[in-house]
């Protein structure tokens, strides 16, 4: 097979070691993984623990290496189910791809509607994104997109962090097998991985990936048969099993009955070496994922979510204009003093000196203000943040208790007069104005107005036809003060 498109990762951490983890809700998997001399990813100190929750699985991890002898790396990826995954047509070309936090919105609000379906409804959406190599004949792009909620995203970070574990990317449960897939599958082949209650379907057709699919299958012995039935396409000339399967025999065996396809175990490479622990089978997709997030894959589109959004460029932070304007007023008065002291002896160019001097002198003027008036946008954030953080959880309650399901939520920001603009979507219109109505019974505090934006009609998501509305909602006169209103 070809070399596929390669999804840029943000990261490059090098060639050192990294603590791969899946998590499924039920059994923990780790192991301790390396790029390879040859250009693959090696791995080792494997294993497999029961582990009703996440904590408790990475202290059962941190055990079994530590009683191996190996040391812990300081960075870790995890595979979950949380984090889930969609094939979108967007009208947005890789080549020229939109900025990052465009990106983000774009991707958001097309993955909200899936992690609504997993049980995460309400709050911030984290998300990353990958391109697949293929021209559209619609003018549209599929892009694989990864998006989890972003309060389960700071959960996870934060149980890696109490062992001491910078977590860097949170790859979906299944599918990431695919970027170790080796030269013998064939040209044309499926590829289905199976763990939990998670089934990823992959067709390779030559040098690229022509179906991409991610369902959730029920937990009865027969239902990842009958899932990988409804999803196989018939030009794939033979099936591979990757992953987790109860009986990946039975399975083999069944599929290759339905399919009239030979089916075989998952063909990847890596390589495994004992490490103080027994190494298991069933490893390749923490290899994928570890190959992918390393730079070792070529195979595959795999889309991941960052354990932490990027930074913003230093140049834009307050500290650093801060420190360039001082640096900028400390040359600029040296400067001065200097060419004040080499032209003393004449009167003419004293004069001159004086002149420049006043110039400079404007120009600090300049920076003082400035300089005033980044510490007044500081003061301006330490007396509105903690407001905010008051305000938003009571919002946010409010809201998940008002919200019926004719309505969607699509943006929520704070004004510059410092009230909060909500920018949503209903159904029908008399849905919107009783949602209105009782987001008024409510909020006593708050005072609610359409922001001179009537009620208009608006396609939504997957195309419904519906209307959009927007609301703003300002402190009522004597309510700042009140604990049970924002």
């Amino acid at each position: 097979m070809g070399i596929l498109f390669r999804a840029a990762s943000v990261f490059r951490p090098g060639d050192g070691e990294i603590l791969g983890v899946a998590w499924d809700g039920r059994i923990v998997s780790a192991a301790i993984l390396r790029a390879a001399a040859d250009g693959g990813v090696a791995a080792s100190v494997c294993m497999e623990e029961a582990a009703p929750d996440l904590p408790s699985g990475l202290a059962a991890v941190s055990r079994a290496v530590r009683a191996g002898g190996a040391r812990m790396p300081a960075r870790a990826l995890l595979l979950c189910p949380e984090v889930h995954v969609a094939v979108l047509r967007l009208p947005v070309d890789p080549g020229r791809p939109l900025p990052p936090r465009q990106m983000r919105e774009l991707l958001k609000w097309e993955l909200e509607p899936y992690i609504a379906a997993g049980g995460d409804r309400g709050g911030r959406v984290a998300c990353g994104w990958a391109a697949m190599d293929e021209k559209p004949s619609d003018g549209k792009w599929r892009w694989v997109a990864a998006g989890i909620s972003e309060a389960h995203r700071r959960r996870f970070t934060e149980s890696f962090a109490a062992i001491g574990i910078r977590l860097l990317a949170l790859y979906p449960l299944v599918g990431c097998a695919c970027a170790c897939l080796n030269g013998s599958a064939g040209a044309s082949c499926a590829v289905f991985e199976y763990r939990g209650d998670r089934l990823c379907y992959a067709r390779f057709s030559g040098d690229r990936i022509a179906s991409l699919r991610w369902v959730a299958v029920g937990r009865a012995p027969d239902d990842p048969v009958r899932s990988c039935l409804d999803l196989f396409e018939p030009e794939a000339e033979r099936v591979w099993l990757a992953g987790r399967w109860p009986d990946a025999g039975a399975v083999a065996r069944a599929l290759e009955a339905e399919l009239g396809r030979p089916c075989s175990p998952f063909p990847g490479s890596g390589r495994l070496m004992s490490g103080g622990a027994t190494a298991t089978g069933g490893t390749y997709d923490l290899m994928g994922a570890a190959a992918h997030l390393l730079g070792r894959s070529a195979r595959g589109n795999i889309a991941f979510v960052p354990a932490r959004d990027p930074e913003p460029p230093v140049w834009k932070s307050v500290p650093f204009l801060i420190g360039a304007a001082a640096t900028v007023l400390a040359a600029v008065t040296a400067a001065t003093a200097v060419r004040l002291d080499r032209k003393a002896d004449s009167m003419a160019e004293v004069i001159a000196a004086n002149g420049l001097l006043r110039g400079r002198n404007a120009e600090i003027g300049r920076l003082d203000a400035k300089i005033a008036e980044i510490e007044r946008c500081i003061s301006s954030l330490r007396t509105a943040l903690p407001r905010r953080q008051q305000t938003a959880p009571i919002l946010l309650r409010t809201l998940r208790d008002c919200c019926p399901e004719e309505i969607i939520i699509k943006r929520l920001a704070w004004t510059e007069s410092g009230g909060i603009a909500i920018h949503g979507w209903g159904l029908t219109a008399r849905a919107v104005q009783a949602f209105k109505i009782e987001l008024q019974d409510r909020l006593p505090g708050l005072i609610l107005d359409d922001a001179r934006q009537p009620v208009r009609k608006e396609c939504g998501w997957a195309g419904l036809e519906g209307y959009s509305f927007e609301i703003r909602l300002t402190p009522a006169a004597g309510a700042g003060d009140r604990r049970d209103s924002p």
